[in-house]
């Protein structure tokens, strides 16, 4: 018998997928993001900080671009979700990939307007929004070596991330035109977006030995416990490293506010390094989960500091 859920209107049945899925604070997430590289590419530029109607449009297309790689996951695990997480919406049957494919299809159509709109075919935002997408396909298609992909976690991982880096230039030029690609302070921000996919690709997949399930692969199940966390260790410190080098290059900010920022974002990392090693230490129900949400909250801190440092230094 069916279940009533699977009875509402499409729109009501988009949103319970959507609930669980690709909730709410994924589109703020993705709207930070592109708010942090707006105003610092524009401080670097010397230009207005925000345009509140064309940025509001921006970050809808690139919550939209996340919201096809969510779609595109949807599609590739939706037998693995089947056997292993029946409880999921497609699994269950709120929503049928058929329908998923629609909601794709609007996703698709919003960005390429965006785009377009604003800056036209042949602009340097199109082209690496261009990049992005058809990074974005063959990670769909799995490379056309899925099989032999997910024998190796890490660089199936590295396969999935470099579309981070297209993504942060699309992001860029959105912004501003005003920073080319290959300027240092670009390239770096690039390296900042790839680096929040990989730190947010390892914490989530990170769990403690009784958390694991059977046949779902984790980076703690690939390199154990001590491994994962060095692992993200690394990220971190790379992460830290690339916030301190685009403070510097912000010559209007006075020192108080950069070294302020710098210091919230050593007290966090701090309190990071603390999970992780209470994580090494006990391995315990949920503990997993506490690194994911230390993570999150370092890449949170980190953009909200280009935010309010790219702002007030900018003024």
């Amino acid at each position: 018998m069916s279940h009533p859920e699977n009875q509402k209107p499409l729109l009501a049945r988009y949103l319970i997928w959507s609930k669980t899925r690709y909730p709410f604070k994924n589109w703020i997430f993705s709207t930070l993001v592109y708010i942090a590289i707006a105003i610092y590419v524009r401080s670097l530029a010397w230009q207005d900080h925000l345009v509140l109607g064309s940025d509001a449009l921006m970050a809808l297309a690139v919550g939209c671009f996340f919201l096809l790689l969510r779609i595109y996951d949807e599609h590739k695990d939706y037998e693995i979700d089947r056997e292993f997480h029946p409880d999921r919406p497609v699994a269950r049957g709120v929503v049928s990939l058929t329908e998923l494919k629609y909601l794709f299809a609007g996703a698709w159509l919003v960005q390429v307007a965006i785009t377009i709109a604003f800056y036209g075919y042949d602009s340097p935002a199109f082209m690496a929004w261009a990049i992005a997408f058809v990074w974005s396909l063959l990670m769909a298609k799995e490379f056309f070596c899925g099989e032999w992909l997910q024998k190796r976690l890490l660089l199936y991982a590295l396969s999935h991330m470099i579309i981070m880096i297209p993504l942060a230039y699309w992001m860029i030029f959105l912004a501003s035109q005003a920073l080319p690609w290959q300027r240092p302070q670009a390239i770096v921000l690039s390296f900042m977006v790839f680096l929040t996919g990989a730190i947010g690709e390892v914490a989530r997949k990170t769990r403690s030995p009784q958390d694991e399930i059977s046949g779902v692969d984790s980076y703690t199940s690939v390199l154990g416990v001590t491994g994962t966390a060095i692992l993200l260790l690394i990220l971190d410190g790379l992460f830290f490293a690339g916030l301190a080098y685009l403070l510097n290059c912000l010559a209007r900010a006075s020192g108080w506010l950069v070294w302020g920022g710098a210091a919230l974002t050593g007290l966090t990392a701090l309190m990071v390094i603390v999970k992780l090693l209470g994580f090494v230490k006990e391995t315990g129900d949920g503990q997993g989960k506490a690194v994911e949400d230390s993570q999150g909250l370092l890449i949170l801190v980190v953009f909200l500091i280009l935010i309010i440092v790219g702002t007030i230094g900018g003024l």
